[in-house]
Formats: structure tokens, sequence, C-alpha cells
């Protein structure tokens, strides 16, 4: 399955739509205006919360925590030292790597070392245009 997330690039308020590939919403993710620990929820379209997660503070690289419903740690991401970004995963008990290039906006989602997840950034065509200035 297929998922698209349109984000704003300047807006004050942390929130944007996820979609299917006919652009029907079917989620939605909502963050806290100026948070140090940038929260974020993840809400079905009834607004109840899914998901939440939260970036540790004090950190030297970043860590975020994801909850589920019921406040129970479901996740650790930690952002590991490297000239690409690279991430380690913990869902639910089992080891992952997110591996990828930032230009490219281009991620795999490694485990077992098998990529079971794809993350691409698709441009629009004005920053298609901008790009090739």
């Amino acid at each position: 399955m297929k998922f698209y997330i349109k984000q704003k690039v300047f807006t004050l308020k942390d929130k944007f739509k996820i979609t299917d590939e006919f652009q029907n919403a079917i989620y939605e993710v909502k963050g806290r205006f100026m948070s140090l620990s940038n929260k974020l929820e993840l809400q079905d379209l009834n607004q109840n919360v899914l998901l939440r997660s939260n970036r540790k503070v004090l950190a030297l690289l970043a860590k975020y925590f994801v909850y589920n419903q019921s406040g129970e740690q479901i996740a650790i991401i930690k952002r590991k030292f490297s000239f690409r970004p690279r991430f380690d995963l913990t869902i639910l008990g089992k080891e992952m790597t997110l591996e990828g290039t930032l230009f490219a906006h281009s991620f795999n989602i490694i485990y077992n070392g098998i990529s079971i997840a794809s993350i691409q950034k698709e441009l629009s065509l004005g920053e298609m245009l901008t790009r090739l200035r």
C-alpha cells in the first residue's frame, strides 16, 4: 500500500494529511507549535489519536519515542552519527535500520538485511523547476 504526505514547507502549524494513492485522506498528523520536544500525534479522520511521538530534548543525536493509544512505548528511533542520514529503529522489539540519501530524499527501512519499506520524496512541478535553475 502506498501513502502520500503533502507537507507545507513554510507554516506556523505542524499539521498535514496522509492520503492514499487516490488522494483520499486517511490520517492526519498534528504537532505542537514551538515544541522543543517535537511532539506529534497521528490521528484518524475522527481525530482519535492512534500514535504519539516526542523527541528526547537533551540528546546529542536525535532520539524519538513512539507510543500507542494506551501510552505504551512501541518504538524508538535513534539518529546515528553518519554523513548520510542513518537511524536505528526498534519497533515492537525488532531492530531495524533506516538508511538513505538526504539530497535524493530516498530512504529504505532494512530488517535482517532486507529492505522492507521505502520512502521517496515526489517533487511538485514548482520544486522541479526551482532545482533546474
